[in-house]
């Protein structure tokens, strides 16, 4: 009885922990930094090929939640500006400009990719950077529109594949809140039995 008791709370908790893997937000911009760490080279430059928002399953079209508009807090590198981001072709490429990468403060580069009203998404795709993936590790902040910050992500895609998918995730309270009905549950049921044994 101990065992199945522990088998059960076990189970509990997963099927908690597996329904609090996603969220939806409602998003009006989102900015991407580049988050490598340890002496500044040049893999800290913001190098990214393609960002597209999408609302449930990937392989629809129709989910597809492309941005209005990109902008940058500083100069991008020759001709890679802010709109390759964004531009609906994966081989090309936003990249800041040359020395910007060295300014590691909060005045540091970061590029903003906004839709013209809020609008819900529970994903993004991203292509890293093409012969670049090593700068590929990224501080994501999602937004809403009276600027308040929904969401942080570090998301490292410097290995795998070029392209891959981030999944928004539920913060850790909502997810606590998410399981602690569960475990209250578990214990009442436990409580009614004790009492239905004893009477």
């Amino acid at each position: 009885m101990k065992y199945l008791k522990l088998f059960l709370l076990v189970n509990i908790f997963l099927l908690a922990s597996f329904t609090a893997s996603a969220a939806t937000y409602n998003v009006k911009y989102i900015e991407f930094r580049n988050a490598m760490t340890g002496p500044v080279d040049w893999t800290h430059y913001l190098s990214v090929s393609h960002v597209v928002g999408y609302m449930g399953d990937l392989a629809t079209p129709a989910n597809r939640k492309t941005f209005d508009s990109a902008s940058s807090n500083k100069a991008a590198w020759a001709t890679h500006e802010v709109g390759k981001a964004i531009d609906e072709n994966a081989n090309t490429l936003y990249h800041d400009g040359s020395g910007q990468h060295y300014d590691k403060s909060s005045t540091k580069t970061y590029l903003t990719l906004s839709y013209n009203t809020e609008t819900a998404i529970d994903a993004l795709s991203i292509w890293a950077p093409t012969s670049r993936q090593s700068y590929a590790k990224y501080d994501i902040r999602f937004f809403d529109k009276a600027g308040n910050l929904l969401l942080t992500e570090l998301f490292d895609m410097r290995n795998g594949s070029r392209r891959q998918t981030l999944n928004l995730s539920v913060p850790v309270p909502a997810a606590f809140f998410l399981f602690a009905p569960a475990l209250l549950g578990f214990i009442g049921l436990r409580r009614s039995a004790r009492k239905a044994k004893l009477a």
